[in-house]
């Protein structure tokens, strides 16, 4: 299960806990039903977010999303990924020609092709 679904998950039956509150009272509190309430509290990663925010809201909480990776960080992870993957195609047709690149050459190209992918941005980046 995604951590972040526990997490939001335990915050709530916390919250519920201090309340005082039974899951049957926070189901009609929240306007939905007994079970899906538990699968909340428990949470199961499957549940609609209209439900974590019907039970959220009925706790008196509020959700909230906040970076995890800054923009800047998630550009760079994505333009070496993207360039890792051409330099390693470059990389077996070279070698099939017999001109293979040595692991410092290779790590140049990545280095240079991920500054260019981040300099063009856009989709690009993003596209397979």
């Amino acid at each position: 299960m995604p951590a972040t679904a526990i997490t939001t998950g335990a915050s709530l039956d916390e919250r519920r806990r201090e309340l005082r509150m039974t899951i049957p009272q926070l189901a009609q509190r929240s306007g939905i039903s007994t079970a899906t309430v538990a699968r909340v509290l428990r949470g199961e990663p499957t549940v609609a977010m209209g439900h974590v925010s019907a039970v959220a809201e009925a706790l008196g909480m509020q959700l909230g999303l906040r970076p995890r990776v800054s923009v800047d960080s998630l550009l760079r992870q994505a333009a070496h990924r993207k360039a890792k993957r051409a330099a390693a195609l470059v990389q077996a047709t070279s070698a099939l020609e017999g001109q293979g690149l040595s692991r410092h050459q290779f790590d140049a190209m990545v280095d240079r092709t991920a500054r260019e992918l981040q300099a063009a941005g856009g989709k690009t980046l993003w596209a397979d």
